[in-house]
């Protein structure tokens, strides 16, 4: 079965909305994703990040944190919050 490719969900470089209370002051966005069976998401580094950073680099800001809001049947509703310099992409099976 071909893959389609990837979609980007958010890349590096594309600013999070800033909050429009204080009361998330100190919260990372998150984003939410809806996936079905056998798809996918991909997080990697960002176009125009150095290649040379280390892991401590990229995650100097924080770890990766996946939510799950619900599921049901073949779906599950997740949330991402991830460091800037991470991109997000959307992959799914063909």
């Amino acid at each position: 079965m071909a893959e389609k490719p990837a979609e980007p969900l958010r890349t590096c470089g594309a600013p999070w909305p800033k909050p429009e209370s204080s009361s998330t002051e100190g919260l990372r966005p998150m984003l939410i994703v809806s996936r079905r069976d056998a798809e996918s998401i991909l997080i990697r580094p960002g176009e125009g990040i150095d290649p040379n950073m280390t892991l401590s680099d990229l995650f100097s800001n924080g770890p990766i944190q996946i939510t799950i809001f619900s599921s049901n049947n073949n779906r599950v509703k997740m949330g991402v919050s991830a460091p800037e310099q991470l991109s997000i992409w959307r992959k799914s099976a063909a």
